[in-house]
């Protein structure tokens, strides 16, 4: 960074003696460039660099660096960039893969201090919190038990995922708010030797869990995100891993291996539930270097850099509840060699919202806390028209959904606010051709905005027109 950006360094420097040495710089303000010293401290803060003085103990992030990622992730970007092809740009990659590759747990707040900021604000959001022990040792136990016997028998579905088109490795229990099978509350529980069809295991696996899920989480859910009108809709299991059995099965084969499993799930924001819950079946996230994490947004911006990336510390039994507006996902080690399995909950809520959507549209759409986010809610928008777009449902609410917002502008919105998640999707409609050329001038403009020096808006061949084509913005 100094040598490139402020010429300070060299590679090497030759002495009247012949000698070579590295050139320096001090930042004492008792230094002969004591002036360039103090500015440039004031613009390596910027960029997440601090200089304590001699009577301060340098102060360290919570994940073991004494630099602010937040500030430097978005900088090395940038230089990596800005110097492509370059000696300093492959260097720059390199550290930015290192970084990557770090396993930084999550810390998670206190939920009594969130519920006293928005005690007045209606649903929550950005809600992040844990819920320790929701599950005992022995509920848990129970559940692998039938468990083994689903994957014994392979009936965990591989069906593609929606969020990165992988087999998905889940298990349906609950639909809908109602169970995938009808459950006869009289009947007597089948014992694992008696576990002998795919109905019977989804039917004890609901009655060892509805008990905890409906007397013990959902209050506390409500009772967090500030709504008594949460319900639970979809309940289902997800492994990550290889599985029990599975290397022997397939040891010379390991593409067979990889079609069958999965060991992460690409950041994403949820479209079809209000909140989510995921809970630990096992230990393997205890450590918050596994599983499930979160990127936090820095200094204001969305991003989906592995970088910043926090895994959520949970212990077996614990879960942790998010909203839909955290973006999220999974990481687990192959080199664990040692699958992960969670439980899955996922909240609606059929409530209108407190800024007040239209009566017609929000009791009639499945998602009615997407509707009307604020002109500064770049996720909100962005997550509508993702939803408006993509979510499918048998009753047709999507088109109804679909009906009452137009994405593109939604997707603009966020855009222009620096979200890259609707510039990615803004970017494919202009390449697609479906984006009229008239929103040219609006999108190069704000795109120009959020950075002046953007190699890729194509500046010369639109100020000689005096109008651009889309598609000249997503193929430079």
């Amino acid at each position: 960074y100094l040598f490139i950006e402020h010429e300070l360094y060299q590679d090497q420097l030759r002495n009247d003696d012949g000698t070579t040495t590295m050139l320096s710089i001090s930042l004492d303000d008792n230094n002969e460039v004591a002036a360039t010293a103090s500015g440039l401290q004031v613009q390596l803060g910027h960029i997440g660099f601090s200089f304590p003085t001699n009577d301060e103990e340098p102060t360290y992030t919570n994940d073991g660096i004494q630099m602010d990622l937040s500030k430097y992730e978005p900088f090395l970007n940038s230089f990596i960039i800005r110097h492509r092809g370059t000696e300093q740009g492959n260097a720059s990659l390199i550290l930015h893969k290192m970084l990557c590759e770090r396993r930084v747990s999550y810390q998670f707040s206190n939920d009594d201090d969130q519920m006293e900021q928005s005690k007045s604000s209606g649903r929550r959001r950005n809600v992040v919190s844990h819920h320790p022990s929701v599950l005992s040792p022995s509920v848990i136990d129970e559940v692998h038990s039938i468990l083994d016997v689903v994957k014994s028998r392979q009936w965990l579905s591989t069906n593609p995922d929606s969020v990165d088109g992988l087999p998905s490795l889940h298990l349906n229990l609950i639909t809908n708010g109602k169970p995938l099978f009808d459950i006869d509350e009289e009947e007597e529980g089948a014992s694992l030797e008696e576990l002998s069809t795919f109905p019977q295991c989804i039917k004890s696996l609901v009655k060892v869990l509805r008990p905890h899920l409906y007397e013990n989480l959902l209050p506390a859910a409500r009772k967090v995100l500030n709504s008594p009108t949460v319900e639970i809709s979809d309940v289902f299991i997800r492994s990550y891993g290889v599985q029990p059995g599975q290397q022997e099965d397939d040891a010379d084969d390991d593409d067979d291996i990889e079609s069958k499993t999965r060991f992460g799930l690409s950041p994403h924001f949820d479209v079809t539930a209000y909140a989510t819950c995921v809970m630990a079946l096992d230990a393997v996230a205890s450590s918050g270097k596994q599983g499930l994490y979160t990127i936090p947004p820095t200094n204001g911006f969305h991003t989906s850099s592995a970088v910043l990336k926090k895994f959520f510390p949970l212990k077996k039994g614990d879960s942790v509840v998010h909203t839909f507006d955290i973006l999220h996902g999974v990481d687990v080690d192959p080199r664990l060699n040692q699958p992960r399995t969670s439980l899955i909950i996922w909240f609606t809520d059929s409530s209108e919202s407190s800024v007040g959507e239209k009566e017609d549209v929000s009791s009639s759409v499945n998602q009615p806390w997407l509707l009307q986010p604020t002109e500064d809610d770049d996720i909100g928008q962005f997550v509508l028209a993702l939803a408006s777009e993509r979510t499918v449902e048998e009753d047709g609410s999507h088109l109804k959904l679909k009906s009452a917002v137009d994405p593109l502008q939604l997707y603009i919105s966020s855009a222009a606010q620096g979200n890259v998640f609707a510039m990615t999707a803004l970017g494919q409609m202009c390449d697609d051709g479906v984006v009229p050329d008239d929103h040219c001038d609006v999108i190069r403009d704000f795109l120009i905005a959020l950075d002046s020096s953007n190699p890729y808006v194509p500046n010369d061949e639109l100020e000689a027109s005096g109008r651009c084509k889309c598609e000249a913005l997503a193929n430079p």
